[in-house]
């Protein structure tokens, strides 16, 4: 087996070179009487753009998540991966009141504050302080304050207004939600443009301390 480089740039010369110099290696061993039963080198961006590099087998990593190695390709993905709480905590805060460590936020009217137990430690960055959007009710409520290692705060002061909010409510970090107020997904490419790095990095930043579900057939919203 081998692995590419680049496979998801745009220039796909140097795929093209790794992937002689492979076949020519294949050769050597080929030459010499060894002849290994299976062989494979695409990953997920060359398993859709290197028709040749497909051999015995893929390697699929990115897109088993559903989510394109690359800009622009592979439309039919479907994110098989939610980021999912729940609201343990919903305070009223006057205009002004600061919200989170180091009180970097401060409310701009009274507002409606849902605490969630998730924070850096679960791989939730830090860097989404006030950046961040989630998911109440099918709608999206902005993070506000800092992250902190196992919490942080969300504005949602319009969505209880218009369709309630209580305690126990999902919260989705990173997926889809249906929900009185609509339907909404959070891809892993859109965190990653806030935080400045790559899809990959979002989907396998979450940490061992977050309890995993896997199952199987469509997504429970139905999306």
């Amino acid at each position: 087996m081998t692995h590419f480089a680049d496979a998801d740039c745009d220039d796909d010369a140097f795929t093209y070179e790794q992937l002689r110099r492979f076949d020519a290696a294949r050769a050597t061993l080929r030459a010499h009487g060894l002849a290994p039963p299976l062989a494979h080198a695409a990953n997920s961006a060359a398993a859709f753009r290197v028709e040749a590099s497909r051999l015995d087998l893929v390697r699929v990593g990115i897109a088993l998540y559903g989510v394109a190695p690359f800009p622009n390709t592979a439309p039919g993905l479907l994110p098989a991966m939610r980021l999912r709480t729940e609201v343990i905590a919903l305070r009223e805060i006057e205009k002004g009141a600061p919200v989170g460590y180091a009180g970097r936020w401060r409310a701009t009217r009274r507002s409606t504050i849902a605490t969630i137990p998730i924070g850096y430690a679960d791989g939730f960055f830090r860097r989404l302080s006030s950046e961040a959007q989630v998911l109440v009710r099918g709608a999206r409520a902005p993070v506000v304050g800092n992250v902190s290692m196992d919490l942080c705060t969300v504005d949602v002061t319009d969505i209880a207004r218009r369709h309630g909010v209580t305690v126990g409510d999902e919260v989705v970090l990173l997926g889809a939600q249906t929900g009185p107020a609509g339907f909404d997904p959070i891809r892993a490419e859109e965190i990653a443009a806030r935080v400045g790095t790559i899809a990959y990095e979002v989907l396998t930043a979450v940490s061992r301390r977050v309890p995993r579900l896997y199952a199987n057939g469509a997504p429970s919203d139905g999306r």
